[in-house]
């Protein structure tokens, strides 16, 4: 099942972020654009609360693509380690996937590389599952 869900979260006629949603098999897909950053525009709710709004309980894994993400700060990276911990807590995989070469480098200078993104020949082989 698809299920196009964007979440827009305004303040001061900014966008913060949205993200589309789509979950089949017990995984949800989660395509994140706009800005995940700390600030007045970023009040309105977080990252960890809106993905526990939209993923149902009975969700394996969340993949988060990171493909539309234009600009994240320190509190952007808090709010994917936050949601990461919330979800494996609660049995989950979460990954992050395609991120922007900006993103990419912020991602490594804290580690979270290492164990929040899937390898390449990981993310083929979810795909080919995926697909089967």
């Amino acid at each position: 099942m698809t299920v196009a869900k964007p979440v827009f979260l305004p303040a001061g006629g900014r966008k913060y972020f949205c993200f589309a949603t789509s979950i089949a098999d017990g995984v949800a897909c989660l395509a994140i654009s706009g800005r995940l950053v700390l600030g007045a525009e970023a009040a309105d709710s977080s990252l960890c609360d809106t993905i526990a709004r939209v993923v149902p309980a009975d969700t394996r894994e969340i993949i988060i693509d990171l493909g539309g993400l234009e600009q994240m700060d320190a509190a952007g990276i808090g709010e994917l380690a936050l949601s990461c911990t919330t979800a494996r807590s609660e049995g989950m995989a979460f990954v992050l996937e395609n991120p922007r070469p900006r993103i990419k480098k912020l991602l490594e200078i804290c580690r979270l590389d290492t164990c929040l993104m899937r390898k390449p020949a990981e993310v083929a082989n979810a795909y080919v599952a995926a697909a089967e």
